[in-house]
């Protein structure tokens, strides 16, 4: 009797150390998680909010301009205040842009590990594995892109308003001057 408990056990133990039939592409989900991670990592590095405060500095400016200058603007005068007044669009679509990417971030962060849960509970087999693998692969491989592209445009939101700001300053000097 004590012989047939112990084999009994051993062999529940062997089976129970056992490699899993969908081993492989949970490690291959696994992999895709990890990258979708780090994208997540790189978005939440970003602050949508660094840029909201220029809105209100860019509007003030424009506002002061319009309603102060003394004359009609000059073709260059009157682009060099556009390209700033864009600093606002450009700041209200990279919010927008982020926070869809944020949630299409969640939802293949979500849609992954329910594959891998279906993969692990062998509820989803390989067959059905290979054919939908290349396209989740894709999809992540664009979600990193993507952010990559978001962290570019963050960096040149900055850049444009750090450009534009010094000769909205000076016409805002030159206006009051004028005034006065």
């Amino acid at each position: 009797m004590n012989r047939l408990i112990a084999f009994v056990s051993l062999i529940g133990f062997l089976s129970s150390c056992s490699e899993s039939p969908n081993e492989k592409p949970i490690h291959q989900v696994d992999s895709l998680l990890i990258v979708v991670a780090g994208a997540q990592g790189n978005l939440a590095s970003l602050n949508s909010n660094d840029y909201s405060s220029l809105i209100d500095t860019v509007k003030q400016d424009v506002q002061f301009i319009q309603s102060q200058y003394p004359d009609t603007m000059d073709l260059q005068t009157a682009l060099k205040v556009d390209y700033y007044y864009r600093t606002i669009k450009s700041v209200r679509k990279f919010s927008e842009t982020y926070s869809s990417q944020n949630s299409e971030l969640n939802f293949t962060m979500t849609q992954l590990n329910n594959l891998k849960n279906d993969l692990s509970n062998e509820i989803f087999d390989k067959k059905s594995f290979v054919e939908i693998f290349p396209s989740e692969s894709k999809a992540v491989a664009r979600h990193k892109e993507s952010v990559e592209n978001l962290k570019s445009w963050h960096e040149s939101i900055g850049t444009a308003y750090n450009r534009h700001k010094p000769g909205i300053d000076s016409l805002i000097v030159y206006i009051k001057e004028s005034v006065d």
